[in-house]
């Protein structure tokens, strides 16, 4: 905002800086969203990466998760995705929360360094998957 319009700085605002030229302003007050829970979103987050490591199935009574997994056969983990070496036979009823196989590469395999390895290693281990249902095997 210009300094020739002071006028313009909202009634509360505290002023920031000034460079002869404009006024940089911040709001003095914080009114926050009486409806907004951002404990709700963090309990789901939580949630979501405790399952990472262990949780049971419903119904099925078997527990799923990197602690259910062979030592050693884990490569990444990124959101929701566990990204193993190892082969799941875990069940999948299309429900919220179900771990559902996307891919598959045979290990050993060293942990990516970054995204674009991660993602080539998910993209490489996707094809594989698909190449081994269309023959049969796995």
């Amino acid at each position: 905002m210009s300094v020739h319009e002071p006028q313009k700085v909202p009634t509360g605002a505290e002023i920031i800086a000034t460079d002869g030229e404009t006024i940089t302003w911040r709001r003095a007050t914080y009114s926050s969203d009486p409806y907004a829970h951002p404990e709700w979103a963090a309990g789901v987050w939580s949630g979501a990466r405790a399952a990472l490591l262990s949780t049971k199935m419903r119904g099925d009574d078997v527990s799923v998760g990197a602690l259910h997994l062979p030592p050693g056969s884990i490569v990444a983990f990124r959101t929701d995705a566990i990204y193993t070496t190892a082969e799941v036979a875990w069940p999948y009823h299309e429900q919220p929360g179900d771990y559902l196989l996307k891919g598959h590469l045979p290990g050993p395999l060293s942990a990516p360094a970054n995204l674009t390895e991660l993602m080539a290693l998910r993209d490489t281990g996707r094809e594989h998957l698909a190449k081994a249902q269309t023959e049969g095997t796995r």
